[in-house]
């Protein structure tokens, strides 16, 4: 597969009830379709887990009078509009090369703003057009489908995080981790006190509901994009000049 786009995801639940679980998930564009991979390890504390949080602890029905107010799922498929787009640039970036044919003497510069914007599109435009794509929870999205929100992280008390982000040549890896007091560990009668404890309060009286999350999130493009980069280099190589100007010099 000539993969455009990669999302790779790898997180350990690394103390805590939860532990040592550890999940996996792939996600692969290219200029057909989608695939997604999304595997569990070590995954019978986590089932444990989950089967002992108290859900109507942490779980609060919204009114009636905000759920209506919320938005409706987006019946646009962002993912097929970013293919699209890159398409459809490449074709006005081949097709531009033509003009080398002609007099115009804004063929260099059109190319070259064209190079860019398709650097653009596909480390700016396309990914951003996947996230957008992956929260509005269209019907029969595969991404909505299998990357669906947890609300774990969301209930934690005392909560404590720390991102570290940094750019590689073909997009940027980010390494998160958070930790906290899971308040679906905590018993009911006792969530408005943890809640207004401090936190070495909690330490000493919740320490069974603490858990660490940590996860390491990629977001690159295919291996095959960034031979776009030599492209200069040949023009530097092989001057663009207009084809018709250097058959008037001649004459």
């Amino acid at each position: 597969m000539s993969a455009w786009m990669v999302v790779e995801f790898d997180g350990v639940y690394e103390e805590g009830k939860p532990s040592p679980t550890e999940i996996h998930a792939l996600v692969v564009v290219d200029a057909d379709q989608t695939y997604i991979d999304v595997e569990m390890e070590k995954a019978t504390s986590f089932f444990i887990y989950s089967l002992s949080r108290n859900n109507t602890g942490i779980e609060e029905a919204q009114p009636e009078e905000e759920n209506k107010g919320q938005d409706t799922p987006s019946d646009t498929d962002f993912v097929d509009l970013g293919r699209t787009l890159i398409f459809v640039s490449l074709l006005v970036f081949i097709g531009l090369h033509g003009l080398y044919f002609t007099s115009f003497r804004w063929t260099n510069i059109l190319l070259y703003f064209m190079f860019v914007w398709i650097l653009v599109s596909f480390f700016v435009v396309f990914p951003t057009l996947y996230v957008y794509d992956l929260g509005s929870g269209r019907d029969g999205s595969l991404a909505y489908q299998n990357f669906a929100s947890n609300d774990v992280e969301e209930s934690l008390l005392h909560q404590d995080d720390d991102v570290d982000w940094q750019v590689t040549h073909r997009g940027i890896e980010i390494e998160t981790s958070y930790s906290g007091y899971d308040a679906g560990l905590v018993a009911k009668q006792d969530l408005d006190e943890a809640r207004n404890s401090t936190e070495q309060i909690a330490s000493e009286n919740y320490s069974h509901a603490y858990i660490q999350f940590g996860s390491t999130f990629s977001f690159q493009v295919g291996k095959n994009i960034p031979v776009l980069y030599t492209l200069p280099i040949f023009w530097l190589i092989f001057p663009m000049v207009s084809l018709s100007r250097t058959m008037t010099e001649e004459e």
